[in-house]
């Protein structure tokens, strides 16, 4: 696996994070948050198109109205481009039922939609994958604190989302869940961290259709941000990090021991992570965001993985 193409594409915010990336009807495009700093009262979320991945130019900018637009993901179903995310009120006068909603919105070439909200009660549906066979979207959606949990949701149209199973896992402080389709089964990354007890170590999932019996393995690291994708039958990753220094890194994880082996080092380094990924054939094109070079950036890159 070697990097064979690695720039920056945005820096003109003074905190720009949280990326996730596809190809939609020939184009790039990739979204991220906008904002003062990790964590505002308000962000918005920038979208840039590319049809080759060199030059790239802004197509959108959403906002919401005293909300922090956190963690915009895509997702294509039935040909549509859908991107989700989460809005954050933290004003002091906010119902406190509804500080937190995910919200959704329809992206065409002529630009977004007013949004829609998909999952509420302070439940944020972080990521989803899509089984065009099944017609079915999953994904999980967590509440903090120490009592929190993570719930199994799912949606036959990308408008609609139902809670199929509560919880799907509530074994420690389990957050970002990044789900994936390997032909019927589904695999979920889960992100755990020590916050209110020392389990800190991320978990992977397995269940075959329809996803309620599920097998729970814990892998030997930490991990943040977590991408998953198949590649040749290897179950793959790109996270964040955290052991020696904080970096963005290519991850095998064993299916069945839960041994995760760091493959490649993005250049990264402080705040970073977050990545998305398109892969074609044996290339994987990807973006993320890091603060090696100064205030954190979002770079494109791509890796030849054969």
């Amino acid at each position: 696996m070697k990097i064979i193409k690695h720039k920056k594409i945005w820096d003109k915010s003074p905190h720009s994070a949280f990326t996730d990336l596809c190809r939609y009807q020939g184009q790039f495009y990739c979204v991220f948050r906008s904002a003062i700093a990790h964590v505002s009262d308000t962000a918005e979320l920038v979208i840039l198109v590319s049809s080759d991945g060199n030059k790239w130019h802004k197509f959108a900018e959403v906002s919401e109205p005293e909300c922090d637009l956190r963690d915009g993901k895509w997702l294509i179903f039935n040909n549509t481009l859908y991107l989700n995310a989460a809005a954050v009120d933290r004003r002091p006068q906010c119902d406190a039922d509804k500080r937190l909603q995910s919200l959704s919105w329809t992206v065409t070439s002529q630009g977004v939609s007013a949004p829609r909200v998909i999952v509420s009660d302070n439940y944020w549906l972080w990521k989803c994958a899509a089984n065009a066979a099944q017609n079915l979207i999953v994904g999980g959606a967590y509440r903090g604190g120490p009592e929190g949990d993570i719930r199994l949701y799912t949606s036959l149209d990308g408008d609609t989302f139902t809670c199929a199973m509560a919880p799907l896992n509530n074994q420690g402080y389990v957050n970002e869940a990044a789900p994936l389709f390997v032909e019927d089964d589904l695999y979920v990354l889960l992100r755990r961290d020590p916050a209110y007890d020392d389990r800190g170590s991320a978990l992977l999932g397995c269940a075959p259709a329809p996803y309620l019996d599920w097998q729970w393995l814990e892998l030997t690291c930490r991990v943040g941000g977590p991408t998953l994708f198949s590649w040749h039958d290897k179950l793959l990753a790109i996270v964040r990090l955290y052991n020696d220094n904080t970096r963005t890194s290519l991850i095998e994880i064993d299916k069945v021991t839960g041994q995760v082996t760091e493959c490649l080092t993005m250049p990264s380094g402080g705040d970073t992570s977050y990545a998305g990924v398109v892969l074609e054939n044996d290339c994987l094109s990807l973006s993320y965001y890091s603060s090696h070079e100064g205030h954190s950036c979002i770079y494109f890159a791509k890796i030849s993985l054969s």
